[in-house]
């Protein structure tokens, strides 16, 4: 009886033993060209090696847009080499904000102020000037700080009569004074030209500036220009 399980015991053995050597045999076979594995393994490798260079493509593309290459005031034609160059970029998924090479039409207008090596964004132009603004000359008294540049928005200002002020003072003359003081003319005009060296600041005792007037305040900025009294510029910290 001991006889018999001693035997069965170790068929039982032996058939786990090559059971396991089977399924040992089966893990560590070498893969065939028929191994679906094998195959799903060499897509892999190929999505990401395509994947891969798409992403670095992109990274390192560049196009060609344009870029102010000097500060514009709002209804100023933009051109090619006067006031507009090419400059290559990395914008990815942006560059369809900005005008690029071959979307530079002819009559095309500058719609805000714009500044020197800004990118010219796409919803800054037109193909018309919209504005309804006149172009007047000033000559606006004492120094012209470079804090006023092209495209800046600024108030006109009347300084008062030199005599007014040279008056003793007497309760005529300081009545004569606070009516005759400085006054603003005008508001919301557009720095469109400055005369000389804009970049540098004025020592002359008056500064030629263009500016862009709406047309309801042309006929007080012309009074004010032709009556000879000292004109000054002020800066409002805004844009249009």
């Amino acid at each position: 009886m001991s006889e018999l399980n001693q035997s069965n015991r170790y068929g039982a053995r032996q058939h786990q033993n090559d059971a396991g050597a089977s399924i040992d045999a089966w893990r560590w076979r070498r893969p065939t060209w028929r191994d679906p594995r094998l195959f799903i393994g060499i897509v892999l490798v190929i999505v990401s090696m395509v994947a891969g260079s798409v992403l670095i493509d992109r990274a390192t593309s560049t196009q060609q847009v344009w870029a102010l290459s000097q500060d514009v005031a709002p209804g100023t034609a933009l051109k090619a080499g006067k006031n507009l160059k090419l400059v290559s970029v990395n914008l990815g998924s942006a560059s369809s904000a900005y005008v690029q090479q071959k979307q530079l039409k002819a009559d095309t207008y500058a719609q805000r102020s714009l500044h020197s090596g800004e990118l010219l964004p796409a919803d800054a132009t037109s193909q018309q000037s919209k504005l309804n603004m006149r172009s007047i000359v000033v000559q606006s008294s004492g120094q012209l700080l470079n804090s006023i540049r092209v495209g800046d928005t600024v108030e006109l200002w009347q300084l008062p009569s030199r005599n007014v002020a040279a008056v003793a003072p007497t309760p005529s003359a300081t009545k004569a004074a606070s009516t005759n003081g400085a006054r603003r003319v005008a508001q919301g005009l557009i720095v469109d030209a400055i005369g000389g060296d804009q970049n540098a600041i004025v020592a002359d005792k008056s500064t030629s500036v263009r500016v862009l007037v709406p047309a309801e305040q042309v006929e007080p900025v012309l009074t004010a220009v032709g009556s000879g009294a000292g004109l000054v510029l002020v800066n409002t910290g805004s844009e249009q």
